[in-house]
């Protein structure tokens, strides 16, 4: 598993998360942290508020990390987000089409913004399976066909609310092992 990298936006950018120029800021750390594979959580703590413009910015910079490294167990989590900075993080993600994962505030439970039930059935089935996952495991859980899940889990990947790498042991085809984050 991919080692774990905390971003405290409140050290670098105070209570409001502004403007687009600040943002681009932020967005160049987010991808200094993700160079490598990596567990990334933003942290929100003490952050009262953020603008679209400064949350587009990241979400760019955290869709391209991503991508880069698809295969390699890389996620992604929003912690300790107020109302008002989860309301401006939907409004970006609708337009990005993608979900984020999350947890509100002094909750431990792992959610998703902006996603669909199906996705949100999803992954939580992957953490009541332990977090760590094959598609037929998940598939089995659900009662769902592998195929069907193998898309859930695509939309999940890209959103990086679950992290994916090869699965070596695979007796054939390519097989992948998945995990959910770890917040703690």
């Amino acid at each position: 598993m991919s080692p774990l990298s905390l971003f405290r936006l409140h050290a670098d950018y105070g209570q409001a998360l502004l403007t687009r120029s600040e943002g681009r800021k932020a967005a160049a750390k987010v991808k200094q942290k993700m160079l490598e594979p990596v567990n990334l959580v933003l942290d929100f703590s003490g952050v009262q508020a953020a603008t679209p413009s400064f949350l587009d910015e990241m979400c760019n910079e955290i869709d391209v990390g991503l991508r880069r490294h698809r295969d390699e167990g890389t996620v992604v989590v929003a912690t300790h987000m107020g109302r008002e900075v989860v309301e401006s993080f939907e409004f970006v993600l609708e337009r990005h089409r993608h979900s984020l994962a999350y947890t509100f505030m002094k909750s431990q439970d792992i959610e998703l913004l902006n996603a669909p039930p199906h996705l949100v059935e999803t992954l939580q089935a992957a953490l009541e399976l332990g977090g760590e996952f094959t598609v037929p495991d998940l598939a089995d859980f659900l009662d769902l066909p592998a195929n069907t899940v193998n898309q859930r889990l695509t939309d999940l990947l890209q959103s990086g609310a679950v992290g994916r790498e090869r699965d070596h042991e695979a007796e054939r085809g390519k097989r992948y092992r998945y995990h959910t984050p770890v917040v703690g």
